[in-house]
């Protein structure tokens, strides 16, 4: 692989422009979609179709975390020009992540048999056809995109971010043209999730076949599987497993531990804030996840002061975007609210700070996870998540109970800088200091 005529930091700013281009698109045209889809599908379908998705949606473990250690370890082997070895790792991720997607459709056959799906999506017995078609294809199309997904990794590691970005943000527009079509002939049901489900796997397929085109010699082959490969592979993924698993829940937790503790109105007026502010954690994504690729090259080259250097100015840029975009979300508030709740709710001002005030956390130290994760030095993490999960946890709840709603994101915050932060900066200083080798 040549190098790129770009300097790291210009492909770094030309990842967040485009990953903004493709996180929008996945925000936006959902939202088409909704119009499209509701008529043709019948209030009661769609309903359990966008359950079916969210469902889809908690599938995070769903590659066993080998899309994020094959991105970590072929953004080494290509930075140091190792073709044979970058060529192995892909083809070996590439066996074991469809095994993953196989796994996942004969389950998803076992459950089509056994589950009744028309009660897990709220349809009635009469619906049970509709409701197993739904699972079917939303969840069959799913796993086949599992494996199609690893080429945006491969391509993250290659220095083709901006591409990767682009192609990908052709997906949701794919999906929606596709639906577009189906309802306007009247098609099925079975062809109209299959056209709402195409996109992301369309998207998939032209970015592999244009990547695999243009770089034969990084083309997964049955030759280039093996066996001493896989060993690594898989445990650098679980290491992402667990700890975007225990990630993804410190995330959710708030929900249920105030639906516990509060009940469900109370869930209502910290959930349509908490979804307002959902923009600032996609910014920390778009800011943020360009660095992994960059930094993994520039630590095989052993370019330590250069990855100092940004990871500094990222962390300072993170926060002020974080920040800024608070400032101009909680002002927007009430007028969202309006329109949202139909005048019902009134901006919780201590709320929306307390809200803004984990993400702000977060933007800062999100460089460096980007550094760990580059350098494979997972440990740190998943010592710091697990710790923050056991004393947020009990925290949150005693907070909802004695003090209020507001209360819960904030004593998540204490806990993530009392536990993960630590966690972080030793493990981005021993990333960052040449005698220290990835875990």
């Amino acid at each position: 692989m040549t190098t790129s005529r770009f300097t790291r930091e210009q492909q770094i700013v030309r990842g967040i422009m485009t990953a903004a281009v493709s996180r929008g698109s996945a925000a936006i045209a959902p939202f088409a979609l909704i119009y499209v889809l509701l008529p043709a599908m019948g209030e009661q379908t769609f309903g359990a179709w966008l359950t079916v998705t969210s469902l889809t949606g908690m599938l995070v473990w769903a590659d066993l975390g080998l899309g994020n250690g094959l991105m970590t370890q072929l953004s080494r082997s290509l930075g140091i020009g190792d073709r044979t070895q970058a060529q192995r790792e892909i083809s070996t991720a590439y066996l074991l992540v469809s095994i993953a997607g196989l796994m996942m459709l004969l389950a998803l056959s076992v459950t089509l048999h056994v589950l009744s799906w028309a009660s897990i999506v709220g349809l009635s017995d009469s619906m049970s056809q509709e409701a197993r078609t739904l699972a079917m294809v939303s969840i069959g199309m799913f796993a086949c995109n599992v494996p199609l997904s690893l080429i945006q990794r491969v391509q993250y590691a290659a220095e083709q971010v901006s591409r990767s970005n682009l192609i990908t943000a052709l997906g949701p527009w794919t999906s929606l043209a596709c639906a577009a079509i189906a309802a306007a002939v009247g098609a099925p049901l079975w062809l109209l999730v299959l056209a709402a489900a195409s996109g992301p796997p369309v998207a998939n397929i032209v970015a592999s076949a244009t990547f695999f085109r243009a770089n034969p010699h990084l083309r997964p082959t049955w030759g280039g599987i093996k066996r001493d490969q896989a060993g690594p592979l898989l445990r650098l993924g679980g290491a992402f497993l667990v700890i975007t698993t225990m990630a993804a829940v410190a995330y959710n937790l708030d929900n249920l531990v105030i639906a516990q503790v509060r009940g469900a109105s109370a869930v209502t007026e910290f959930g349509v804030s908490a979804r307002l502010l959902t923009a600032l954690g996609l910014i920390v994504t778009v800011v943020n996840q360009p660095l992994w690729p960059m930094n993994a090259r520039a630590l095989a080259a052993h370019d330590y002061p250069w990855v100092r250097r940004t990871t500094a100015r990222m962390v300072k840029l993170s926060s002020a975007t974080v920040l800024l975009a608070s400032v101009a979300v909680i002002a927007l508030t009430q007028v969202l609210l309006d329109v949202l709740t139909h005048g019902v709710q009134t901006a919780n001002y201590t709320l929306l700070l307390a809200l803004a005030s984990w993400w702000l956390v977060v933007s800062a130290t999100s460089p460096l996870s980007m550094v760990q994760n580059a350098a494979g030095h997972m440990r740190p993490q998943m010592l710091g998540w697990t710790a923050f999960l056991l004393v947020s946890a009990p925290g949150k709840v005693v907070a909802a109970e004695q003090l209020g709603i507001e209360w819960v994101p904030l004593v998540g915050t204490v806990a993530y800088l009392v536990t993960v932060l630590p966690a972080l900066l030793a493990g981005y200083r021993s990333s960052v200091t040449p005698s220290t080798s990835s875990e």
